[in-house]
Order: C-alpha cells, then sequence, then structure tokens
C-alpha cells in the first residue's frame, strides 16, 4: 500500500491517538508525555494538505486542504525522516555523483574517508496526521435475546456484511445444513467453469453467462457462491430494506416505491408480472427502500449513502434518518426484487438456486423537519422521485448488454394503513423473521493518518523532485514505484 504512494487511515475507538503512536514507537502507551513536544526522531509540521473528516455515519474519509487550510498549528501533523532504500544503498545517479542513502534519508558521499553529507537533498519522509473526534454514537446490532456474537463487542463490525452473513447462521436460516464459501477457489472464469463442473452445475456452460456469474461474485461481490455438504451450488446476497415513516397530522405515513421507469434505449425489461416485455414504459415494484450490499463492505454506511445519493439529501437530513432508527430490526431470508436484483435471476436461471439475507428496519422522520428537502417530504399521495446509476450489467441490462445512464424511481406518500392493507413488501418483516435490535453505543473515536512521502517539506527529493508549498503529487513514490492511481489508469482495481 505504502510502497506505491498510498496512505493508510487507521480508526481508533476509546484508545487516544498520541497514546498508540507512542505504542507504535516506542512500545508503551505511555513512554512519552506530549505535553514535551513530540519524540525524537518524531517532529511536528506547522502544514499538510491531508485531512480526515467524520460523516453522519461516523466513518471516517481523508480529505484534501489547500491554501491557508493547509496551515495547522495544533501538533495535529507530524513527520519522520526515513532512510528509504536502506542505509549505504546507493540511490539514483544525480547530479551531486554517486550518492548513498543516510541517516535520516539525507545521502552522502565518500570523499576519500570522510561521508560528506548532501546539502540540498533528503529523501524518505514518514508523514502522520492524528485526530481526536470525541465521543460519538454508533449503531449495534446483535440479537435482543442477549446472546452473545463474536465481534459484537465493536459496534463498527456489527456494520459489517460479514456479521448478517453471521447473524442468518446463528438464527438457523439453514437449518441443520453447512453452507461453504467457494470464492476462494475461483480466480479466473475457467476456474468458475471448473468448479460448478465439479459440483454438478454442467447446464451451466455458455461462456457469456458464466462470465456475467465472474462479475457479479468476484468482481462487483454482490452475490456470495457456496456448496453443501451433498454438492449444491447456491448464491446469497445481502439486502437492506428500510421503511421511512413520518408523521403528518397525527397520521403515520410510509415512503413506498412504486417502480421504475424504463430507461430509454433500453431493448428489454420484466413488467409486472415477472415477463419481459418489450414495450412497458414502467416496470411496477410496491416495496420500502431497499439497498443490495456488496459482500464484505458495511450495510448502514452504504445504505445511508444510497439513500443520500438517489434522493440528493444533505448530511444533516442523513443525520436525521440515522437518528430516527427504530431500535427493532429483524433478519430474515427473502428472495430477488424485480428492479434490483433482476440481473442475478437472469444469470443464474434455473441452474443455481438465490437466496437472500435481508434486514429490515425502520426510521421515522418529521414532515416539519426543514433539514429534508420540499420535493422529498409530503402529504399523503405526495409523488416523490429518485435517481441513481445504473448497477453494472444490472437491471434493465436485457441479454446481458448493460445499458447505461440513470435508473429513475417513483416513489408515494401513503398512509401506513393503507400501505399495510396492499400488502406493500417488506413494510411487515415475515413472521418467522429474527428479532434484533440496533442500539446506538458511544464511543470515543479517533484516527491516524499514515503516508510515506518522497521527502520532507520544502526538500528535494532523490528522484528529482522537490516537496513545495503547492504540494503537486510526485509521479513515482518515494520507493519509485508507479503510483496506484496509474494502476487505476489502466484498468486495474487496486
Amino acid at each position: 500500500l505504502l510502497c506505491h504512494g498510498g496512505r493508510l487511515l487507521l480508526r481508533l475507538h476509546n484508545v487516544q491517538p498520541l497514546e498508540f503512536i507512542n505504542f507504535l514507537l516506542l512500545g508503551d502507551a505511555h513512554a512519552w508525555n506530549w505535553g514535551q513536544g513530540a519524540p525524537t526522531p518524531i517532529y511536528t509540521r506547522i502544514a499538510s494538505t491531508h485531512s480526515v473528516k467524520v460523516d453522519p455515519m461516523v466513518q471516517l474519509a481523508e480529505t484534501r486542504l489547500s491554501g491557508a487550510s493547509a496551515l495547522s498549528l495544533s501538533g495535529r501533523h507530524l513527520g519522520m525522516d526515513l532512510p528509504v532504500g536502506g542505509l549505504g544503498n546507493p540511490i539514483p545517479k544525480i547530479g551531486e555523483g554517486n550518492l548513498k542513502v543516510g541517516a535520516a534519508g539525507v545521502p552522502f558521499k565518500y570523499s576519500g574517508k570522510k561521508c560528506v553529507p548532501s546539502s540540498t537533498i533528503q529523501h524518505g519522509h514518514l508523514y502522520i496526521r492524528w485526530d481526536d473526534f470525541g465521543s460519538r454514537a454508533l449503531r449495534k446490532l446483535s440479537l435482543s435475546d442477549n446472546t452473545s456474537l463474536p465481534g459484537e463487542d465493536d459496534p463498527q463490525a456489527t456494520l459489517t456484511v460479514d456479521f448478517l452473513s453471521g447473524l442468518s447462521w446463528q438464527a438457523g436460516f439453514d437449518s441443520e445444513e453447512t453452507w461453504v464459501d467457494m470464492k476462494t477457489q475461483i480466480g479466473t472464469v475457467e476456474k468458475l467453469e471448473e468448479v460448478l463442473a465439479e459440483r454438478n452445475c454442467e447446464a451451466f456452460t455458455d461462456k457469456e453467462r458464466l462470465g456475467q456469474l465472474f462479475k457479479v461474485v468476484i468482481e462487483q461481490s454482490e452475490l456470495a457462491i457456496e456448496h453443501n455438504s451433498k454438492g449444491k451450488v447456491r448464491c446469497r446476497g445481502v439486502l437492506v430494506f428500510l421503511t421511512i415513516e413520518a408523521k403528518v397530522d397525527g397520521s403515520q405515513l410510509v415512503l413506498v416505491h412504486d417502480g421504475v421507469q424504463k430507461e430509454e434505449g433500453c431493448s428489454s425489461i420484466k413488467g409486472s408480472d415477472g415477463h419481459l416485455s418489450q414495450d412497458a414504459g414502467f416496470v411496477e415494484d410496491p416495496r420500502v427502500a431497499a439497498f443490495l450490499c456488496k459482500q464484505h463492505g458495511l450495510w448502514l454506511p452504504n445504505l445511508m449513502k444510497y439513500i443520500q445519493e438517489s434522493f440528493q439529501l444533505s448530511d444533516a437530513a442523513v443525520e436525521r434518518l440515522v437518528n430516527g432508527l427504530s431500535e427493532e430490526a429483524h433478519l430474515a431470508r427473502t428472495g430477488p426484487i424485480l428492479t434490483i436484483c433482476d440481473h442475478h435471476e437472469q444469470i443464474c436461471g434455473q441452474s443455481i438456486d438465490i437466496v437472500y439475507d435481508a434486514l429490515h428496519l425502520t426510521t421515522t422522520i418529521s414532515v416539519k423537519d426543514h433539514n429534508f428537502p420540499d420535493k422529498f417530504l409530503g402529504t399523503i399521495g405526495t409523488k416523490v422521485r429518485s435517481e441513481e446509476k445504473l448497477l453494472v450489467d444490472g437491471i434493465f441490462a436485457g441479454q446481458f448488454h448493460a445499458a447505461r445512464g440513470l435508473v429513475t424511481r417513483q416513489w408515494t406518500w401513503k398512509s401506513k394503513e393503507d400501505a399495510r392493507a396492499q400488502g406493500i413488501r417488506a413494510l411487515v418483516p415475515p413472521s418467522n423473521a429474527t428479532p434484533l435490535k440496533l442500539l446506538a453505543q458511544d464511543v470515543d473515536v479517533a484516527s491516524l493518518l499514515i503516508g510515506i512521502e518522497n521527502s520532507a517539506p520544502m526538500k528535494d527529493d532523490a528522484l528529482g523532485g522537490k516537496h513545495t508549498a503547492a504540494a503537486k503529487s510526485n509521479e513515482y513514490s518515494a520507493f519509485g514505484r508507479r503510483k496506484w492511481r496509474d494502476f487505476r489508469k489502466g484498468g486495474l482495481k487496486v
């Protein structure tokens, strides 16, 4: 990661960042009193273009600063000069002659028996930024009967899709059967074909469908592919249903998804009867809000990001949605959703079964909350529109050819009573759903951002670059390797 110019963002819970630096540097969290300044060889920097922000879901992200905002006397920017390349090893030939890597990254050359350090070059610099965001309320998911689960002591761990998969096993959704994930065995489309053939899925021989299955399982991580002791193969996904309720003049309203508008130029889609239609302009899909999770991601932060981007909501509005989440949650098994998982059915067909672990959540907001735009809130019968990017090879992909553009969804605010009477999907969890608790737990959140730069501020590096106030990114990392952005430009996912 660091060798190609990347930075490492460490998330700390109930750990003071300076104590953690003490532990990394000195082996003891209390070995140094930072009131005396930074311990040698670390020193304080007064400026950096790197920063870290915390969003409404208490997730951390690196941001970039510029101008005066990059200056700071808070002591959060730290640096340590490093002998990158190894002490005494030769460095690339430059104008000063044959230099070798010196202490603190300052090159030197021999003049007789003397070591003469370079007066202009310093190569290799460890950058550290620490932040303390204080106490934050994190959501934590657990079984309602207080059964202890692995990892539940860390609220962040309970927000992972892997944790939901563990809950489905704990809930006994598969009875006595044991299903084993096969992803680690599959590195290529050819290997996928071989694995399926070994487990009597000979019907799955269409090369295009194999390629699509490889995409959704391996590249897109939308599904897990598993087998049991009998050799049967299935795909398993994870969905999150979110019921958005609003109180209006004593009435309880709920936001219902009506359906999706067919994108212009898309050749074929499924109608409400489940069959492909060549000319239908609208696909009915009455349900509450739903989100297809990526395997191994974070289900709640990604759900809220999806809602925010689809309805163009502010951070303050998302915070209201999070704060309004009910403690009552449920986990159940369900089938595919017409306008979200249609491509899964097209790909798997009759050859491979598909199941979904579905988490049911409810949030309540107020129509008088000015953090929500007028186009989102309303009274009974108010129509709402949302837009989202099409999944790669996703819905409306007709014969597996990906459509391009946006999906336009239509929603309606309905009375909860009418929605119940209409049997709106996922408004009420199935009777056999496992009850869960979604609680808020206060956690002290902090972070460390770590990266290796080519040189210390205002110094020339051994590759011909200079660390100026402009903070222009170098073409190569401190280790002389291409940056990760070059790999991404080449089509590699890194």
